[in-house]
């Protein structure tokens, strides 16, 4: 996926949402919501901010699009050709995907991007020869015959060091002029003179000193290209001197719930209505991935809603997720090629997998830009669309942001109970994993309840992963471990 020209006059709407980018800085993408607007001024709306609520009603057509009659899905486009399994399917989705486009951001603004390119020392670390401890800059010489029964007393001064002398530094202090070594303070004892200090033991020249670019050569790179960039790596960007970078920027995701069953937490529940759980866990798992994500609740799942809806999406985010409850899935793709009048393809697959064996995936856009948003179709039901978003959404995140591998790296764990699944699909079960102790390295897994899992969301930290052609996993086997969190 790249980034294209986007039109300064947006979507209605595009004003009050949330973006990642300013138009100084992105391009292509930041052109969309135009100039004269406060990211233009580099004033960013903080993240915490959601997308304009969709209420449930068509609005207005993008500049690009004319409203149409939704396209018919003949038999053989809503029905899948053919069973992929779960690493052919993750596979063409990463494939299909490429990493976004390096922009320039301010440094503290790209926490949790990942650097485009690698980060040069502009200038050797340290800069200088610097003291290593807290102690006395000091001469060789004067210190060659000191013992602890019979110390060397020297001066203490405020600036160069002359025979005879020494000056207090701190650790990562210059070192003064004249000094060639450094003594540590617990190897000095104050006199009954206030200028005067008695040392207990010889140094070398060089001693508790960091030479000038013993820590980074001027120009050897401080970081690499593919760093994720947490505190740690904003720290090393700072101390060797920079104030912006260039990154690949967290991708914006939209996670879209519709039902017609569904009410918001908060809401009064009526008879016949659940609340949606859906829209949090998936937003949740969309920025612990890195995504910038906000949920779009309350769609109804008819396909003229869904379609005004994630036409809406199209022109906003990098990937749009779409959970219809109980909707024909069908109706769900018919609404996705609608929102993009033809520009780009959903398919339906039929994934070996369980729980959630049917997927809609595609890449959707604008008249100029066929393929530069990702649309998935999870199951409806909140775990299994988790564990789909896991499995699949989860790496597309990672493919964004250019990360490789993009998927979570498993780990082996003894099954604490015995655990049926069927042959041919591979079975991810919610579970509880306990890291293994002086005792007992691999640690245990216990799975539990499919159907309950999501009550016990606050014990789920794990899923438990059986091959396809494991029909039953006795207590105290080992097994794969996909670690959550």
């Amino acid at each position: 996926m790249t980034r294209s020209e986007g039109r300064a006059d947006g979507p209605p709407g595009t004003e009050h949402f949330w973006t990642e980018r300013t138009p100084t800085l992105v391009g292509r993408r930041g052109e969309l919501f135009g100039a004269g607007r406060p990211e233009a001024a580099g004033e960013r709306p903080d993240d915490g901010e959601e997308p304009p609520r969709a209420s449930g009603m068509p609005g207005p057509p993008l500049p690009w699009e004319v409203p149409e009659p939704l396209p018919d899905l003949t038999p053989q486009d809503s029905e899948p050709a053919r069973t992929w399994s779960v690493d052919e399917h993750r596979d063409d989705v990463v494939r299909r995907l490429h990493a976004l486009e390096p922009i320039e951001m301010p440094l503290l603004e790209a926490h949790g991007c990942v650097l485009a390119e690698d980060l040069d020392v502009p200038v050797a670390q340290p800069p200088c020869d610097v003291s290593a401890v807290d102690g006395y800059a000091v001469r060789v010489t004067d210190l060659q015959e000191s013992t602890p029964e019979f110390p060397a007393v020297l001066t203490v001064a405020r600036t160069g060091v002359a025979p005879g002398e020494c000056v207090r530094v701190a650790a990562g202090e210059r070192l003064p002029e004249g000094a060639e070594a450094v003594v540590p303070g617990a190897w000095t004892e104050a006199t009954a003179a206030r200028d005067e200090l008695s040392v207990r033991h010889p140094v070398t020249a060089g001693g508790y000193v960091r030479r000038r670019g013993s820590a980074l050569a001027e120009g050897a790179p401080a970081l690499r290209a593919g760093t994720p960039l947490g505190p740690a790596q904003l720290g090393v960007a700072a101390t060797v001197g920079h104030d912006r970078v260039t990154v690949r920027p967290r991708p914006r995701l939209v996670v879209v719930s519709a039902g017609d069953e569904l009410t918001e937490p908060g809401q009064e529940l009526r008879p016949g209505r659940v609340y949606d759980s859906v829209s949090a866990t998936l937003t949740a798992a969309a920025r612990a991935a890195g995504a910038v994500a906000h949920p779009v609740r309350g769609i109804p799942a008819d396909a003229e809603t869904l379609r005004a809806v994630v036409a809406e999406q199209l022109g906003r985010a990098d990937i749009v997720v779409l959970c219809a409850g109980d909707a024909d899935l069908g109706t769900v793709l018919r609404a996705a090629t609608g929102a993009a009048r033809g520009h780009g393809t959903v398919e339906c697959r039929t994934v070996g997998m369980l729980p959630g064996r049917t997927h809609g995936f595609g890449l959707l856009g604008a008249p100029h830009e066929p393929d530069r948003t990702a649309f998935f179709a999870l199951p409806g039901h909140p775990m299994s669309a988790y564990i789909a978003f896991e499995v699949f959404v989860r790496p597309a995140v990672r493919a964004l942001l250019g990360l490789r591998p993009p998927a979570r790296p498993t780990l082996l764990a003894r099954c604490a109970t015995d655990l049926r699944s069927p042959r041919g699909k591979r079975h991810y079960r919610p579970a509880v994993h306990t890291p293994g102790g002086p005792y007992d390295a691999l640690g245990t897994v216990v799975p539990l309840d499919a159907s309950g899992a999501v009550l016990e969301a606050g014990r789920v930290n794990a899923l438990l992963v059986v091959p396809e052609d494991v029909t039953l996993v006795p207590a105290g086997t080992d097994v794969d471990v996909l670690p959550l969190g």
